[in-house]
């Protein structure tokens, strides 16, 4: 089936001559092959997201191009004359895909606006908006790594397009020939005709516009703040220069070497701007220039990372130090100006600081979780995470209290809590975005096993069970371990991917599970 794949997309997938080159090179390489084509690219409610490249598995002109069909068939099943948004970050092919997607909107019968150039994703929810459009895209993988890019899709109310919309694009693209039946036009002549428009400027202006509308301090003199500001080699350099502009921040150093739009991101491999080596390169900027206050915002600038000068250093601050910062302020003003309502109320999440209560109660706001539908949950920190142990419980303080009882009363202690938590809270902070190759991993797995004969029964974001029998178990535990590898020999055997597990071990187990059937 992978080799069937594989051999169809070196006879049609010749739109891209990057594609052409990567097909070649991977002919004589089995598990490359095995790689791109195993399963196709996964389309939910945040769109696509994957590797760069050739095959099913991974983002290119023919994954988005069927991708486009299957949204372009939801807008026509709701809307006659329809009408799509469309923007890109700066990351590798990210104007190509969405020149694709564009292409591919036209040709069934969708009006397209479409950015003339890079913009942030925020700037695409409001043009889906401000544009009366029945859905929109942005071509972004966010603050992932150079080698992926993404698809994110939004409904009409410019949000993530919603779990029955994701549905019905789902399955059109699960009924779509990706070479035969993604109808598509010439870019080109598609903007001579007047089905594609490019987003005028007046667009722009208006979006800055509302986000000036939203001060709660337009009083506020900030004519002496200094400021170096980095767009990590993304779409935030214009807009975000241009909206300190607006407010009267005058003195804005822009990092040079991260100015300029670059989607190998050379001097921030990993583009997250809330993490200390995406500030290298300011900071070390800030030695000369002395400024007050540093900002770096992600790829598609929907993120933004703050350093302050505390005198001797520059402190970065966390997402939960910025609320905790931003709630104050925001209450504070609205106070003062008068515009607090009389039972104001704020949601935090479940990774917010419990700062923000306090802060809150101090306004007579009221606090609400976002799970408060929820007794609990937990999150564990080892694994994909990578923390070395450690899980997270969430949930009431009664109920928390409860559980610190009962876990003193099994024998369980605290007394390295903080050692653990260092390590989770960097897990957190890095870790999560890589999940995905996790469960990638372990649906790749599965689906080679099913190939050499193994009785896989379930396959869950990254955990796989294969029934072995008890006849069975204790041989292939043994066989495996004679090869260097351990598994909990048992009648259901449960494997479970995670950030020390890489391609080419899971292979190698495969091969081995194969080598004990065929015994």
């Amino acid at each position: 089936m992978v080799n069937e794949k594989y051999q169809l997309w070196c006879e049609k997938a010749v739109a891209d001559p990057d594609l052409v080159k990567e097909l070649e090179s991977m002919k004589d390489d089995g598990a490359a092959i095995s790689d791109a084509f195993y399963k196709d690219l996964e389309f939910g409610t945040g769109g696509l997201r994957g590797v760069i490249g050739a095959g099913t598995n991974r983002m290119n002109i023919y994954t988005v191009g069927k991708a486009s069909q299957g949204l372009a068939a939801y807008v026509n099943s709701v809307k006659q004359n329809g009408k799509i948004a469309v923007a890109y970050d700066s990351r590798i092919k990210s104007e190509l895909f969405a020149r694709t997607a564009a292409s591919v909107f036209a040709a069934n019968g969708i009006k397209v606006y479409i950015y003339k150039e890079l913009m942030p994703t925020p700037m695409l929810s409001y043009a889906v908006r401000r544009l009366g459009c029945d859905a929109g895209v942005v071509v972004t993988a966010s603050h992932n790594p150079a080698k992926y890019n993404g698809y994110k899709a939004y409904g009409p109310d410019g949000c993530q397009l919603g779990l029955e919309a994701a549905d019905y694009v789902l399955s059109i693209m699960n009924k779509v020939d990706i070479f035969d039946e993604v109808k598509t036009v010439d870019f080109d002549t598609a903007v001579k005709n007047g089905s594609i428009e490019f987003i005028g400027d007046d667009v722009i202006e208006d979006y800055l516009n509302c986000v000036l509308a939203c001060r709660v301090a337009p009083e506020a003199d900030v004519k002496s703040l200094k400021v170096i500001y980095t767009p990590l080699h993304g779409s935030g350099n214009k807009p975000v220069r241009s909206i300190l502009r607006k407010i009267g921040v005058k003195n804005v150093t822009v990092v040079p070497e991260q100015e300029m739009p670059n989607g190998n991101f050379p001097t921030a491999p990993y583009p997250n701007p809330e993490i200390r080596q995406a500030f290298e390169c300011a900071l070390k900027l800030a030695e000369t220039v002395k400024p007050d206050l540093l900002l770096a915002t992600d790829p598609d600038c929907d993120r933004v990372g703050i350093a302050v000068n505390t005198g001797d250093d520059y402190k970065l601050l966390s997402g939960n130090d910025v609320g905790a910062l931003l709630l104050d302020f925001v209450l504070s003003r609205r106070k003062a100006n008068g515009t607090l309502p009389k039972k104001p109320i704020a949601v935090k999440t479940i990774v917010t600081t419990e700062l923000c209560r306090k802060i809150a109660a101090d306004y007579g706001c009221e606090l609400r979780d976002i799970t408060r539908y929820c007794d609990s949950f937990t999150i564990c920190l080892s694994k994909g995470l990578g923390a070395p142990v450690g899980s997270l419980l969430v949930g009431s303080e009664e109920y928390i209290r409860r559980a610190i009882r009962w876990r003193k009363m099994v024998g369980g202690g605290m007394r390295q809590a903080g050692i653990l938590a260092a390590a989770g809270l960097y897990a957190l902070q890095n870790n999560v975005a890589r999940l995905k190759e996790d469960h990638d991993n372990a649906a790749w797995m599965a689906e080679q096993l099913r190939a050499v004969g193994a009785d896989v029964m379930r396959h869950d974001t990254n955990m796989l069970f294969v029934r072995v029998g008890e006849a069975r178990a204790t041989a292939l535990g043994e066989y495996l371990r004679e090869r260097g590898v351990l598994i909990n020999a048992s009648p259901i055997v449960r494997l479970v991917t995670h950030i020390d597990v890489n391609r080419q071990q899971l292979a190698e187990v495969v091969s081995h599970w194969q080598a004990f059937l065929n015994r």
